[in-house]
């Protein structure tokens, strides 16, 4: 009583011990011990059932292993899935292909560095594009965070299993771009593309309302957007 079947036991290894089929971090994850290899193997064959949707989207990452399974049993059981459940899954192994946030964020200081020393060139700007790109984030609803859904998926809305949103890099500092009127073009294609991916995002996740921020200041004289925004729209 009282073992964390997602984690290995205390008698294995020092070295697997923090493995677990979800929530790991860090760009090498050791691979599954024996008894959670078998374990990923039996949960990747129950995604008829709402519960394991459930408790993979309280989780910002799966396990590769027990992730490629899960593909893989998509593909071989599209047919016997419902509509719903095919769609929380694959918004789900959509979630768990992103780069972690981290990594983002990592990347957006490298790219201001970069930038600082060298200026804008083609290459800077598809990094710029890439960092762009919004990020699907996955969550247990507020209201079942401790009650798992009991209905089948076809008594169920997506909103009761996952709640997903749809976020892009955040900015924690002001960053002024220098953006030159001759690349100015290409930046907004950029934005363009971003906000248009992050659309279609919504819309697969069923999201009817989403914050955004505005950018145009309040009708205050000598009012400005608040450059401590951590949208990064806002700064651009």
């Amino acid at each position: 009583m009282g073992d964390d079947l997602t984690s290995t036991t205390t008698d294995q290894r020092q070295s697997e011990f923090l493995v677990r089929l979800a929530g790991m971090h860090g760009s090498e994850v050791p691979p599954l011990a024996p008894r959670l290899l078998h374990l990923a193997g039996w949960l990747s064959r129950l995604l008829n059932d709402p519960v394991l949707a459930w408790w993979a989207g309280g989780y910002e990452s799966l396990h590769p292993r027990l992730l490629s399974m899960i593909e893989w049993r998509l593909d071989a059981s599209a047919q016997e899935l419902s509509s719903l459940g095919h769609r929380v899954w694959r918004l789900l192994v959509e979630q768990n292909l992103q780069s972690p946030q981290h990594a983002y964020e990592n990347r957006w200081h490298s790219f201001l560095q970069r930038h600082k020393k060298h200026g804008w060139s083609p290459q800077l700007l598809r990094d710029f594009e890439r960092i762009l790109q919004p990020r699907l984030t996955s969550a247990r609803p507020l209201s079942r965070r401790s009650a798992r859904p009991s209905s089948e998926w076809d008594n169920l809305r997506l909103a009761e299993v996952v709640k997903f949103d749809v976020e892009f890099i955040k900015r924690y500092q002001p960053d002024n771009l220098n953006i030159p009127t001759e690349i100015l073009p290409t930046i907004v294609t950029i934005l363009r593309r971003g906000l248009e991916k992050a659309a279609s995002l919504l819309e697969d996740t069923g999201t009817a309302f989403w914050r955004t921020e505005t950018f145009i200041p309040d009708s205050v004289p000598g009012s400005r957007i608040s450059m401590r925004s951590t949208n990064i729209f806002s700064g651009l």
